[in-house]
């Protein structure tokens, strides 16, 4: 089951254990072993953990922290540690293609080509890997710990759009990773062989404003976004701390419903000035919403409103598509009074956020004051 952190349980999508070795950097120079700097790091299962972080775009330099359980050898079962877009493409370790002899660590830029090298890995030991586009061959150079160990190649290389890019296992789930990994860094330019050495020694934290340039994501993979289960910081974009502009208007509603569509829900004074009461009807749902907003597929939505005050059993979802097509497919939250924040992310390119009140009986009631709708900036993972 996959993990994250130290204090994150019962994750519901994939069942999530947890990993804390407070990891620290260090070089043992008699028993060389080397180990990375986080404070913990993701676990995968080998059978169906992964983490989708969608579209990243061109990318020319992946670096990551990996250990596993066995030894990988040129002989070991093929592994899928990433997936960049179709099924093919990816990092795989083991006996990957058959395409080349001895390979154990192979990068699969397209259909045709590879380069690999024969760098075997000892189990439950720590090994740093960096693939860095090489612009004069075409192809992607492997690092093994700061030492370049390209050994093997074959066809004619090209660069492509890692449009769907999952840790873990392939664009189609038919192979999984089985071990740890964390600190994992995607940048748009090929690094070269000391800035390699030089990341290979810290997490985000650590890393220096060059070392940032062209850094186009980093996960170091020891804890999720807070009042989620599911969602991993990108540390790059705030660790989900950094939010965009706010998506709605009048979310106070302290100048009555304007710009919103309340549908069964009725504006009403409150005790700050402003607030939406939803009462369960006898058919369908009760619901207030608001258009002409614009986000795209796979955003994350940070939901926040508090809850004035309750009765019934009625939930309360979450959503945002269009005005005519709601999704109506988020996770119900069971009212209490207090503030509430809840990430959603989006399936498909909308235009609208949705709060339903669903379920229950008629006549229960929610009341809902200061409604903030935020996208949470950088390439979020999802753990699935």
């Amino acid at each position: 089951m996959l993990g994250l952190g130290s204090n994150i349980t019962g994750i519901s999508k994939v069942g999530t254990t947890i990993v804390t070795d407070n990891l620290v950097l260090r070089h043992d120079y008699k028993m060389r072993a080397v180990e990375p700097l986080s404070s913990g790091a993701a676990s995968f299962n080998g059978t169906s953990d992964y983490i989708d972080c969608g579209d990243i775009g061109a990318a020319k330099s992946l670096a990551f922290w990996f250990k596993t359980s066995t030894n990988i050898t040129s002989s070991s079962n093929y592994q899928r540690a990433f997936g960049f877009n179709s099924s093919y493409y990816g990092v795989s370790l083991g006996a990957a293609t058959g395409g080349l002899s001895g390979e154990v660590l192979t990068v699969l830029p397209d259909n045709s080509s590879r380069t690999a090298t024969t760098t075997t890995f000892d189990s439950n030991t720590w090994y740093h890997v960096c693939i860095s586009w090489n612009d004069s061959s075409d192809y992607f150079d492997i690092y093994i710990n700061g030492v370049l160990s390209t050994d093997l190649s074959t066809g004619t290389h090209t660069l492509a759009d890692w449009d769907s890019f999952i840790m873990g296992t392939d664009n189609t789930g038919g192979t999984h990773f089985d071990g740890y990994m964390c600190n994992i860094g995607v940048w748009s330019a090929a690094l070269s062989q000391a800035q390699i050495k030089s990341i290979m020694n810290k997490n985000y934290a650590g890393l220096s404003d060059s070392e940032k340039t062209n850094l186009v994501s980093w996960w170091n993979l020891d804890s999720v976004i807070p009042d989620t289960t599911t969602l991993v910081y990108d540390n790059h974009h705030g660790g989900g701390e950094i939010l965009g502009s706010e998506k709605i208007t009048s979310g106070d509603f302290n100048g009555g419903a304007t710009g919103w569509n309340l549908g069964n829900a009725a504006w009403q004074q409150g005790s700050g000035n402003g607030e939406v009461k939803l009462t369960k009807p006898s058919s369908g749902n009760s619901v207030v919403y608001q258009t002409g907003l614009s986000f795209a597929a796979n955003t994350v939505l940070r939901y926040r409103f508090d809850i004035v005050d309750y009765s019934g059993s009625s939930q309360i979802r979450l959503d945002g598509y269009s005005a005519s097509n709601p999704l109506n497919t988020s996770t119900p939250v069971i009212p209490s009074e207090g503030n509430v924040d809840i990430y959603v992310t989006t399936d498909r390119v909308g235009s609208a956020v949705f709060l339903y009140l669903t379920g229950g009986s008629t006549g229960d009631t929610v009341t809902i004051d200061n409604i903030s709708v935020k996208e949470v900036n950088g390439n979020t993972g999802t753990l699935s």
